[in-house]
């Protein structure tokens, strides 16, 4: 759709969607709205708009922490906590059983989970 005001015609480019891999090693689906503005020759992408209409989410079907001293991001598999080994969330903390399933948000080289690294699992994950 294009309008014309004054001295300065405005055009909208459409919705565009778009994924972005983060730092943290999951895709976040984003999507948003283009207009531009043709004035005294220059054209310029209206920011508002952009600012205004984008929107971001956790892409589907990946296993993410979604609460917790380390969230958002992505469990560590296998990870070791108080000795023993896990391939998978856990709902074993600190020899408690927790009413949610946590992981390991970071290890080191030996798997060893780090200290307060880490958070409580999604429904994907369990």
């Amino acid at each position: 759709k294009t309008s014309a005001s004054g001295d300065s015609i405005t055009e909208f480019l459409g919705r565009h969607d778009f994924v972005i891999s983060t730092a943290k090693k999951f895709d976040v689906s984003c999507s948003l709205n283009a207009v531009y503005e043709e004035k005294d020759g220059d054209i310029l992408l209206v920011n508002t708009v952009i600012q205004q209409s984008m929107t971001c989410f956790p892409s589907t079907g990946q296993c993410l922490t979604e609460d917790g001293p380390d969230f958002p991001n992505t469990c560590s598999f296998p990870f070791i906590a108080q000795d023993r080994i896990y391939q998978g969330c856990t709902d074993l903390k600190d020899g408690i059983k927790e009413d949610r399933l946590w992981c390991a948000t970071e290890t080191l080289e030996d798997k060893t989970m780090v200290p307060g690294k880490w958070s409580w699992c999604n429904d994907v994950c369990g």
